[in-house]
Order: structure tokens, then sequence, then C-alpha cells
């Protein structure tokens, strides 16, 4: 898979000047500088996760009810004044996570941060909290999820490892197999070398079609000509692409009235609208739905997922035979890399799908990739939901 999860990632325009819009923005306590509150549309998230509903907002006033009791701000330059006393002082926004960033195990998943907002891979936003000055929080499901920057790398509370990665795709994106072992392929993807044995390396561009990488402990200078990159150390690599086998129509619980394509890194679902595909090979299909890897396998014809429903292979329909003597010999086609249309073949055998209309809650297995490790059980999305609905943003997670 050669291409970014999400089609369209936040970018950062050069010299963006940001603006405060009234009393939106961090703010600490006067005289508790650690004591930090971000006010967020119609909520502020303050120290420890705490969650106030803002009650009225206009202008530079704002009304927040907290345990019980009503307090009034008054914003006044960088200072809000409130009628208790207090007085909260505005911080400079939050630029230090701002970019890109690909986990590093799966690096086609790439979620971007820009000021307080997170785009999870699958086009989630949820709100970044500061919290000292090098790591935010974020909330998921109800539970608190912390990281902490070490240079161009997110640490997560759960052991996940983020790695910041350029903005924009370069023209040595791809898979390349090995000239002298083609059995090893390597995965370029926004700067950096995803090699098999799980480590990783950064380039360094040096022009066009050129760009230096420490490989094994070596540095050495790279040239792309004609689809090879060829290194100083007399190695070539080739393009390769990726595998795309299961693409075609497929059925939904078997209702021939609900066709879901898979064309390449993406499904298309009935309404028009796609799906990212995170990776497809022989036997699996990946997707990346609210923060949650999803996993589907390849039994005969059909593909089962983990919340119990099922995927048909639509299949082209044998042609009606003309000639007696030839009767039995024509072939079936399947869909294939061109995703042509086709009928769905009915199969009588087999447990029947469950949960058409997404009202049963998946059941995720060990196997399963959660963006942040360490949160606590929750089922997955069901599969209902993302395919036959738009997916849903989250603002207030």
């Amino acid at each position: 898979m050669t291409k970014g999860f999400v089609d369209a990632q936040w970018e950062f325009p050069l010299g963006r000047a940001v603006q405060q819009k009234s009393c939106e923005g961090r703010w600490h306590h006067k005289g508790m500088p650690h004591a930090v509150e971000l006010i967020e549309g119609n909520m502020i998230h303050g120290p420890g996760g705490r969650m106030r509903l803002l009650k009225d907002i206009s202008g530079d006033r704002i009304t927040v009810i907290d345990q019980g009791k009503e307090f009034v701000g008054k914003r006044t330059h960088d200072q809000i004044v409130w009628d208790d006393g207090a007085v909260w002082v505005r911080l400079p926004p939050v630029t230090t996570f701002d970019g890109h960033w690909a986990h590093k195990l799966h690096p086609e998943m790439v979620a971007t941060v820009m000021g307080t907002k997170l785009q999870m891979a699958d086009g989630t936003v949820t709100t970044l909290v500061p919290h000292g000055v090098d790591g935010f929080y974020i909330l998921l499901n109800g539970e608190q999820h912390h990281a902490q920057i070490r240079g161009n790398f997110l640490y997560w509370s759960g052991g996940d490892v983020w790695i910041h990665v350029q903005s924009m795709r370069s023209e040595f994106d791809g898979r390349w197999q090995h000239k002298i072992n083609p059995e090893t392929v390597e995965l370029i993807h926004r700067g950096l070398i995803h090699r098999p044995d799980g480590t990783v390396a950064k380039i360094t561009p040096q022009g066009a079609g050129k760009f230096t990488a420490e490989l094994s402990g070596q540095v050495l200078e790279a040239e792309l000509v004609d689809g090879e990159i060829s290194w100083s150390d007399g190695e070539t690599w080739f393009a390769v692409k990726a595998p795309e086998p299961l693409n075609g129509k497929w059925s939904y619980n078997r209702d021939p009235t609900i066709v879901l394509e898979i064309c390449g890194d993406v499904v298309k679902k009935p309404d028009g609208s796609t799906v990212k595909i995170l990776e497809q090979t022989e036997s699996r299909l990946f997707i990346v739905h609210a923060g949650k890897r999803l996993q589907a396998n390849l039994h005969n014809n059909d593909l089962l997922w983990q919340d119990g429903a099922v995927w048909s292979r639509l299949e082209v329909p044998q042609p009606e035979c003309l000639l007696p003597d030839l009767e039995g010999q024509a072939e079936v086609a399947v869909d294939g890399d061109h995703c042509d249309s086709g009928q769905e073949k009915e199969k009588e055998e087999g447990a029947q799908a469950t949960d058409l209309l997404g009202m049963q809650e998946a059941k995720p297995s060990d196997e399963d990739f959660d963006p942040l490790k360490g949160m606590a059980e929750k089922a997955a999305p069901n599969l209902a939901e993302v395919f036959t609905a738009s997916p849903e943003v989250e603002t207030n997670a």
C-alpha cells in the first residue's frame, strides 16, 4: 500500500498567523502557572481532565456553571477577571505538537495535530489538552490517554510511539524491492524508511531525485532514476505495487441491495462515499475506524469481519451455454483489479451474519490494533455503521 490513510489531512499554511477568537484559548490561573484551563467552543477543559460547560458566551463575557454555582468572567485584553476575584492569564497558542504523526508499527496511519485539535487516522477529531511543558492528553471513550514529546517522537502512556513525518508525500514514497534479495521489501512513507526488521530510518532530501539515509550504521546516498533507487553501496531497489487481491464488488450480509466495492486503497460505500483501506493481503483486509484497526479474514469467497458481518464476493455470471458440447466448460470470471460489476453468488451453507443495522457491538480480537494502547476494553464500532452510514466527527471527546 503506497498511499497515506486519510485523503485530506490538515496542512499548515506558511507564515500563518494564529488569531485568538474572543475568550477561546489557553489560560493559567494568576499566581498558579501550572493550573491551565483550555476554553474551546462551549467547553472549559481544566486540570486533571475536569470539564465544565459554558452556559453563555457573549462577546468578551462568559458564564459557566461550576459545582452548581454560576460564575461570570469578563475578558480584558489578555486576562479574564471572574466575579469571585479569580484571574486567568492568557497563554500563547500551542504549536509544540503541530504536524503529522505516523504510527511506528503502522506508518500508513497518520494523525495530524494543529493547535489543540488532533485528527486521528480515520478523520475523527478530538481535543488535545496540554499537560506540562512537553505533554498533553486526550479523552477517548471517557478515558484519558497521555502523550509526551521527545524530539521527533510522541510516546503514549499505553506504550505506542508516533513519529513526526513530512507533511507532504514525496517522490520516494512507495514499496521498494531489493534487486539482490527480492523477498526484502522496504516501505518509504513521508520521509521515513520502514524496514522489514521493524527499524525506521529517516531520509534527508538532497535535491531532485536524491536523498541520503543511514542504513545499518552507514550513511548512504540514493538516487531515483526510471523507477529505481540506486544506492552508493551498489544496491538497487525496484518499485513494486502493493497487492490488491481483494479488489471487486461484495454484497453486505448477503443482501444484494447493499453492494460494497474494494478498489485499491478504498472501499466504496453504497452512498458513494469511501472508507480508506489500511492494508489488504491475499487473505485479509484492514481498515481503520474511530481509532480501531478492524480486520476481516477471507474464507472461501466470504470476508468474515470481527463483528459477525459477512461480505460475499460477487462474481460475473456464467454465460448461457448455446452449444451443448461446450456445456460445463465456461469459466467464471471473478472481479479483480478492474473492479467490474457482477452479481452475488448465493451461499447456502455457513452461519447467517447478524447486525445489519449496526445495533450489535463488535468483539475485537486480541490482534486488533488500537492506536492508543492501554485503553479500557471497549467494543469497536460495528461495520454496519462504517459502511451503511456516514462517519461521525467527534469534536468534544
